[in-house]
């Protein structure tokens, strides 16, 4: 029998390297070893291509010549191409990678086979002439190569006295007689020579100048022949401008500057440009302006005086790496470390100029109120103002025909007015007085804007504290003492009819800050930060669900729906997302727009959800965000949010009204999006964990955790270009330091007809969160938050404040390195399916053990075993199946490179989840649960602690056949934690707060001496150091493979039988140089095939043959990946013998491997 091995990679994303303008539709993008086509038009990658194998692309230089097609050199790192790139001219169906018959729309003929020279490739230049057949290269050490490609022969090789290492190199001319390099050297300078320049005595080519001023390397240099200037961009985070004068030459007339004029120039630095907050990357010279790119994931547009004119930030994490000007300077283009491609508009204008404003004076003082001055203003609608003042005036001004007209003068309304605008077609506003009564204003006719009627309602007795327009015929009113009324209100007969009435719950500002109808629920926000929900009709006036204080202290700013789910903000930050069905609000997920941008005031989504706008306050900067495209929209300086204010949109002009120092102001700008994203972005760091979730014939879901501490849902799936392309379908953050594990375990509601997945993701600061995941096709999912966790977090007794939850010890030092679970219906079918094991590796040398029960959002720790003394890094659960029963064992691997055995006790599982479930409250819903802490130890403990410390001991089996030394056996390797049940959360039903909160904390003490000491079942050494991948499959009977992968650059294979309590190795191998470098993953494919990926990247699938006492490893077949510092690996059976790898750390890949088994 044959084996006949393929492994094809079928997508590849990563940092863009480098970009290229192909007339005025296209943008070459390369991408690791591919060469994508981006369509601005359709704003998509019409083509991929495999240009340097196993080598990335650091720049494309175009030869231009018919319209049809481009003469292009692409190269990375010693290699180059030379290629014929031919416009699309049709749509077809076929693979974009790794197969050479296949053409896409658009197609790429290579002109020359892929040459390596002998150092790195800084600059390419196609030299001028009939035949195009030279160009320049500029290598790494100061040399410069005449190669004639057509014949791929070296002409001439000429090096620089200046011999030293270069960052960066730039051509300047296009006739080699003529070339002149400028080198941004590792010393600071910039160094000017001819290749055809006077020669040393040793035959090396002297320099003509140097330009000194830079306190950092330099990694850009460009010149800009109209204007005679040179730019440099360096590590120092500056970019300097650099005027060159040429004798005889007051001005250029042609296109080139010849050699002896440089000889003769003088050159003085007229400009240095601080603005970017990191290192600069690179920089271009355009006719009136320059741009550039780095470090910190900005675009900067300049003028050549150094102000800058527009930044553009919409690239995540860090790095641009690529940057490209079309021929016109319309726009520019970008490639970000985030894999995005984005296109921005270029102005002339400063962004700061790019609005208009002017302040409104009052039409009158009236006699004897000299000091009367604008209280509250809004937009009625985009051309209408409403002010009202403090001694009572009621004015309304048409901005268009700038007139005034008196609504009213009553010094009922002076000094304290709320107001609101029923944002609908009829012209319709209130106010609220301090003496309960509420004033009406409608217009009568449309056609007329003065007439205008009112009437009054006297409401409450005392003070309004807030008014909403919920409809155009629908308010709400809050009034003394938490006192909501909502009122329908009849238009043309101006007739007032309350409709419900409701008590606020008790807080310190006890007002609806916000309110909306849906679904025949009241869902009102306080200025309290609280979230409550009420059921319209029903007999209760109290809320019948409440989120305390889930906006902070600082309130809740906005409520709006979009349909099932209700949007809230607030001024933590936030926005926030709940489902809401049946009356019962749930909350899914929330977001942070950006660090700093802390005043959230509203929320807008447009038509279909394409895009989510935020309002809101940064500094003393009126701010819109874009969701989608991840950048500021409008930036107003205003004086910050402590002031009335309104907006509003009209088309493609926006309208931003606010008081300020006893002025109405208004400003006009224009609302358009400067960017165009050409290639969707992937994470702004590096992956650290990558899972898949579900595969489809139209495509597959993917999970990523970064080190930008996010986790990522994304579809990967061919476009109509026959393209595979990435697109993010949900964006979860919440943790606040990087995500380091992701497991997946199936969910209680999962269904026939529905994918329901437990997503727990963890990571720094000893943090955890546990998500549902509900799968509803391939490009769209529904995810809900169900549980945070933190190591060292104390619950509090009874019913506590969410701040002061806050107040807690936590462990920031110790990270989550691996996490596994399983859902213990499917070990031990007589457990509840809503129940899950999880286990996870710790890096304070602890394995822990929890239990989450998915229905109650509760996660509880088990145990928690300190044996391996070291860094734990992988952990894994293990099912195994015997006669009569199932096993559950927990694998856990450390840096000392032992992989230590489990043994998990279901009868104690069972008395444990039975005494948790008897033990808990009942009128108490939780939705946050918090871990156990180990307090000190008493002497006086009660029998019954005794008792469950003892039955909890036994919960490990441990086994008197693993050897330790008299420190290991003198020491207690497990440690338990009395775990409570009583526990805060952020969601009470009404009826069921427990106010019997003592101030006092719930504290466990444990008896050292109750405690036996207890060790694994079992240890298998199998590295010198760390394991950073490790993986299991049953062989047969009772007999396990067991494969790991470590520092040590070796692979280790283990058959392991498991016989009753006792663990033996039957049968090991091991190929001690498998990788180069550290290996970072190891998956079986099947008793014969193993997957392994290590930081060197390579993919190797190995050959397993395991014989009586040895297992016998050989390589089948090795494929390089692309992606940089591998971090992970997962995999997905397809069929029988395909399955489809998805590797993940500076970018990620896929590969298809196709395993056959074939008959001599």
């Amino acid at each position: 029998m044959e084996r006949a091995t393929a492994i094809r990679c079928d997508f590849m994303t990563g940092p863009v390297t480098a970009l290229q303008i192909i007339t005025d539709n296209f943008v070459l993008a390369g991408i690791g070893s591919y060469l994508h086509t981006l369509d601005i038009s359709q704003q998509r990658s019409i083509s991929c291509e495999l240009v340097l194998p196993c080598r990335c692309i650091h720049g494309i230089r175009a030869f231009k010549g018919q319209l049809e097609s481009s003469t292009l050199a692409v190269f990375g790192e010693k290699s180059i191409t030379v290629i014929d790139f031919h416009l699309p001219a049709k749509k077809t169906q076929s693979s974009a990678f790794d197969d050479e018959t296949s053409k896409n729309a658009c197609s790429v003929t290579s002109k020359v086979d892929l040459t390596e020279f002998e150092d790195w490739i800084w600059d390419v230049l196609f030299l001028g002439n009939e035949k195009n057949d030279n160009l320049a290269l500029a290598l790494g050490h100061n040399t410069v190569i005449l190669w004639n490609w057509k014949q791929n022969q070296i002409v001439e090789k000429v090096t620089c006295v200046e011999n030293c290492i270069l960052y960066c190199a730039k051509f300047i001319n296009s006739n080699w007689d003529q070339v002149l390099l400028a080198a941004g050297t590792v010393f600071n300078e910039i160094l000017l020579w001819a290749p055809k320049g006077q020669k040393s005595e040793s035959g090396q080519v002297t320099v003509l100048k140097s330009l000194k001023g830079h306190k950092g390397v330099i990694f850009s240099v460009e010149y800009f022949h109209q204007k005679q200037m040179m730019c440099s961009a360096s590590d120092d985070r500056s970019i300097r401008l650099w005027l060159f004068r040429f004798e005889n030459s007051s001005a250029p007339s042609e296109l080139e500057t010849p050699l002896e004029l440089w000889e003769n120039s003088s050159c003085s630095c007229v400009g240095v440009f601080y603005g970017h907050s990191a290192r600069v990357w690179d920089v271009r010279l355009l006719s009136t302006t320059l741009v550039s790119v780095g470090e910190d994931s900005t675009c900067c547009v300049w003028n050549y005086n150094g102000d800058i004119l527009q930044k553009f930030k919409g690239h995540k994490g860090k790095s641009i790496w690529s940057l490209t000007v079309d021929d016109k300077e319309r726009f520019v283009v970008t490639g970000g470390g985030d894999a995005s491609v984005r296109l921005w508009y270029l102005s002339s204008r400063s962004e700061r100029s790019n609005y208009r404003t002017h302040a409104l004076q009052l039409p009158h003082t009236p006699p004897g109120k000299v000091d009367d001055y604008p209280r509250s203003v809004a937009l009625l609608n985009h051309d209408e103002i409403i002010i009202i003042t403090n001694e009572g005036y009621l004015y309304l001004y048409e901005v268009e025909e700038k007139r005034w007209l008196t609504l009213q003068a009553d010094s009922e309304f002076r000094s304290y007015t709320v107001m609101s605008v029923a944002h609908t077609k009829q012209r319709c506003f209130t106010l609220g007085n301090i003496h309960g009564t509420l004033r009406i204003f409608t217009c009568r006719d449309a056609t007329c804007k003065s007439n205008w009627v009112n009437k009054d309602w006297r409401i409450c007795n005392g003070k309004i504290m807030s008014v909403h327009w919920l409809s155009g015929t629908q308010l709400l009113t809050t009034g003394l003492d938490g006192e909501i009324k909502l009122w329908n209100f009849e238009v043309v007969s101006m007739h007032l009819e309350c409709c419900g009435m409701y008590t606020l719950p008790v807080c310190k500002h006890r007002w609806v800050s916000a309110a909306v109808v849906s679904h025949g629920s009241l869902i009102c926000g306080d200025r309290g930060g609280t979230i409550h929900l009420y059921h319209l009709g029903s007999d209760c006036k109290n809320p019948s669900q409440s989120f305390p204080k889930i906006h902070g202290k600082t309130g809740v700013t906005s409520i709006c729906f979009y349909g099932d789910n209700i949007y809230t903000t607030g001024r933590d930050g936030c926005y926030r997302v709940f489902s809401h069905d049946a009356g019962h609000m749930t909350l899914l997920n929330s977001y942070r727009v950006y660090k700093g941008f802390e005043w959230i005031d509203r929320l807008q989504i447009a038509e279909e959800g394409a895009d989510f706008f935020v309002f809101g306050f940064q500094s003393s900067d009126f701010v819109l965000w874009s969701v989608n495209s991840n950048q500021k929209l409008i930036q107003i300086p205003c004086g910050g949010g402590h002031r009335s204010w309104d907006s509003n949109t009209k088309g493609d002009n926006f309208r931003f009204v606010y008081q300020k120092t006893r002025e109405v102001i208004v400003c006009d700008t224009k609302l358009q999006q400067n960017q165009v994203k050409l290639k969707s972005a992937l994470h702004g760091r590096e992956i650290t964990c990558v899972r898949f979730l579900d595969a489809r014939e139209d495509g597959c879901i993917i999970l990523t955790g970064s080190e930008d501490t996010s986790v990522q849902i994304s579809s990967i799936k061919y476009n109509d270009y026959a393209v595979k392309e990435m697109s993010c379908i949900e964006y979860l953050n919440g943790h606040i330091s990087s995500v380091r594990a992701l497991c997946l375990c199936p969910s209680y509601k999962q269904s026939h007809d529905q994918k329901s997945m437990l997503m727990f993701s963890a990571g720094g600061r000893a943090q955890m969160l546990v998500w549902r995941l509900t799968v509803e096709n391939s490009t769209s999912l529904v995810t809900e938050n169900l549980c945070s966790f933190m190591i060292g977090q104390i619950k509090r007794k009874g019913r506590t404040r969410m701040w002061k939850l806050q107040q807690i010890k936590l462990n920031p030092e110790t990270r989550f390195m691996d996490l596994s679970s399983v859902q213990l219906t499917r070990v031990w079918t007589e457990f509840p399916d809503h129940l899950h094991v999880l286990a996870s590796a710790c890096s304070d040398a602890y394995v822990r053990l929890y239990i989450f029960d998915e229905e109650k959002r509760d996660l509880t720790l088990l145990m928690e075993s300190v044996f391996h003394e070291h860094c734990v890094l992988k952990v894994s659960t293990l099912t195994r199946k015997n006669k009569t029963d199932s096993e559950l064992y927990i694998l856990s691997a450390a840096t000392d490179g032992q992989i230590a055995f489990w043994k998990i006790n279901k009868e104690n599982i069972s008395l444990i989840v039975k005494n948790r479930v008897e033990s808990r409250p009942e009128k108490v819903k939780m939705e946050r649960t918090f871990s156990s802490i180990e307090s000190d130890i008493g002497n006086n403990i009660s029998n019954s602690l005794r008792e469950q410390c003892d039955m909890k001991n036994s919960l490990i089996s441990a086994s008197n056949t693993c050897d330790t030394d008299d420190k290991q056996e003198a020491r207690s390797d497990l440690q338990y934690s009395q775990y409570s049940d009583d526990s805060s959360g952020v969601c009470y039903e009404a009826d069921g707060i427990h106010e019997d909160f003592d101030g006092s904390l719930e504290t466990d003490s444990v008896d050292k001496e109750a405690m036996e000491i207890m060790r694994p079942g079992f240890v298998l050494s199998h590295h010198q150091s760390g394991v950073n991948g490790m993986d299991w499959l049953h062989y047969k009977d009772d007999d396990f493979l067991i494969a790991s992968g470590g520092d040590d650059n070796a692979i280790c294979i283990s058959l392991v039988q498991f016989d009753d309590d006792v663990i033996r190795v039957k049968a090991k191998g091991s190929c001690l140089c498998a990788h180069a470098t550290e290996i970072t993953g190891v998956k079986f494919l099947s008793p014969s095939k193993l997957l392994s990926v290590s930081i060197d990247q390579r993919l190797i699938l190995w050959d397993l043959r395991v014989n009586s006492d040895h297992i016998q490893v050989q390589q089948l077949s090795c494929k390089f990946v692309c992606v940089t510092d591998i971090s992970n690996m997962d995999i997905l059976k397809v069929d029988k013998d395909r399955f489809t790898v998805v590797v993940s750390g500076e970018g990620l890949a896929t590969f298809e491997v196709h395993v056959q088994t074939q008959c001599e």
